[in-house]
């Protein structure tokens, strides 16, 4: 999509166009033109003291406009929001290849029979969708812990959660994370069904797929964002591309020229442009993160303004999405996980999210001719009458705390692990240069109680070393961590934010600036084999 500004009385500086969302940034013969959306959340960014600085009122995040990056978080390049720009004597014209017209075009509505088109909520992110005949899983947790063991699901699913997910006709998974590509849940799944389909965003990085393969599941499709996928003549679908820079996606599903959209934990779904739908399924809790309750830079008063300022972000969120799409009932869900592991339960206590009736309260008072449903395991919600059918066949959390930790502490690799020698080895495979920072690991028990030993890492040169000298140049990240679980998720090659998301470390930076690049790498961007071959397959 084309269209032009006035270039006439543009200074020096930030200027904010209103009507387009765009920011044009001015220096003496240089003109630069970008979105006025912030990668995190698609908030708009105001000025600040610096004529070429930005800032998102709503964490924090600062865009130099002279590099078009982020300066605050580190490691994040604007290549989404930066946009082509051909300047002429009084205009500027402006190349959008992003807004794409008539994507979203809708089918004519038929009618629709009884039971033809249903949703079914199984627990947190998982649901069964059904097509007519055609039936749909998405994320599906159902067995086990997220995050090591730090997330446990607080819904159980019904009793017959395994069968109905192993004959299901596909399933999608939105992003990496373990509460929604679940080991546990998965390797069931694979004894009743190991040639299921499952499909993934066509992500740069393969993370999903290698995961997936690990696990034994090999029926495997990528698919594009933005492109309609026919499933048949009555139902296609279309994966959504989360533009906060980090891998994560939604699905849009259409059957009868009725919609759903499953916004799953995106934050800045195709940078807000969606369509109007009739369902709007969408994650409302917060609470999904160590920061800050697991961040020792802050204290309780500071974590406890965050806390609230992300609550009030999230229902937020929820206020934009559903501005944007118009559905007739929201779906809150992708939330129902508490931190019950014993070793977790002071962060059990600290970390406050929403709840559904945080969430009936905003619907009630912005929207009141929106519809919520609230939903229950195995409770059934029909399009075709908008009415909620109920079943009682829901099964009974056994999260048996002691089997979970055994997996962890048997780890085959723990006493190899326990040398400088064999850190530098996985160091040297997770191959992450960053000129500045310093990494401090010290590694304790399970309580935090008793240090087991601690070293560094120097990531200009990748060396790991007892100790280093730390000064006013360098980024320090320090992170006191359960050594069972650090050393296992070192050993597996899987990411760092089973540790950071999953409360298994206390940390602390300075400056206090999050390094989006670090945790990105440790996330999604690792070697796609662990450093023990042998323990490849999962």
């Amino acid at each position: 999509m084309k269209f032009k500004l006035n270039k006439n009385n543009i200074a020096d500086g930030a200027q904010f166009h209103k009507k387009r969302k765009l920011i044009v940034y001015k220096n003496g013969n240089t003109i630069k033109v970008c979105r006025n959306k912030c990668k995190h959340q698609g908030n708009l960014f105001t000025k600040t003291k610096n004529s070429h600085i930005v800032k998102c009122p709503a964490h924090g995040w600062e865009l130099d406009l002279e590099k078009m990056k982020y300066t605050k978080p580190r490691g994040i390049d604007l290549d989404q929001e930066l946009l082509e720009s051909k300047i002429h004597d009084d205009s500027i014209l402006v190349i959008d290849k992003n807004l794409k017209s008539n994507i979203f075009y809708k089918k004519q509505k038929q009618t629709l029979k009884n039971k033809e088109l249903r949703i079914t909520h199984y627990t947190h992110a998982t649901a069964e969708i059904n097509c007519g005949n055609f039936k749909i899983i998405t994320d599906p947790w159902c067995e086990g812990p997220a995050f090591t063991t730090g997330w446990w699901l607080n819904q159980a699913p019904p009793t017959n959660w395994l069968q109905n997910i192993a004959s299901s006709n596909l399933i999608y998974i939105s992003h990496s994370h373990s509460d929604h590509l679940n080991i546990h849940t998965l390797k069931k799944i694979k004894t009743l069904n190991p040639n299921i389909e499952i499909i993934i965003p066509a992500f740069k990085n393969k993370s999903c797929d290698n995961m997936l393969r690990r696990i034994g599941l090999s029926n495997i499709k990528r698919i594009p964002f933005l492109v309609w996928q026919s499933i048949n003549k009555d139902c296609r679908y279309m994966i959504l591309e989360d533009f906060t820079g980090k891998n994560d996606s939604g699905i849009l599903i259409e059957y009868k020229g009725y919609s759903v959209l499953n916004l799953v934990d995106s934050h800045n779904l195709n940078n807000g442009e969606l369509p109007e739908v009739d369902i709007l399924m969408g994650s409302f809790s917060g609470g999904s993160s160590g920061h800050p309750v697991c961040w020792e830079n802050y204290n309780q008063d500071e974590i406890n303004k965050i806390l609230c300022q992300k609550k009030i972000s999230t229902l937020q969120k929820i206020i934009r999405m559903i501005s944007i799409t118009n559905p007739q009932v929201f779906v809150p869900f992708a939330g129902y996980f508490s931190e019950l592991h014993p070793a977790d339960l002071e962060i059990l206590k600290l970390n406050k999210k929403n709840t559904l009736e945080d969430v009936s309260d905003l619907i009630e008072k912005k929207f009141s001719s929106v519809d919520l449903w609230k939903p229950l395991p195995n409770q059934t919600f029909d399009l075709s009458t908008f009415s909620i059918q109920n079943k009682f066949d829901q099964s009974v959390n056994d999260h048996d705390f002691e089997n979970y930790d055994r997996l962890y502490f048997d780890n085959p690799y723990y006493d190899y692990m326990s040398t400088l020698k064999s850190v530098q080895e996985y160091f040297d495979w997770a191959h992450y240069r960053d000129d500045k920072l310093i990494l401090h690991i010290i590694e304790t028990d399970q309580f935090f109680n008793k240090t087991i030993r601690e070293f560094y890492v120097d990531f200009k040169s990748g060396k790991v070393s007892k100790t280093i000298a730390v000064d006013g140049n360098n980024h320090y990240l320090r992170i006191k961590v359960k050594s069972h679980i650090f050393r296992y998720v070192l050993a597996y090659g899987f990411g760092w934010e089973e540790i950071s998301i999953g409360f298994q470390a206390r940390l602390f930076r300075n400056p206090d600036i999050y390094n989006r690049g670090f945790w990105n790498h440790f996330q999604d961007k690792l070697p796609s084999i662990p450093l023990f071959k042998e323990l490849y397959d999962l």
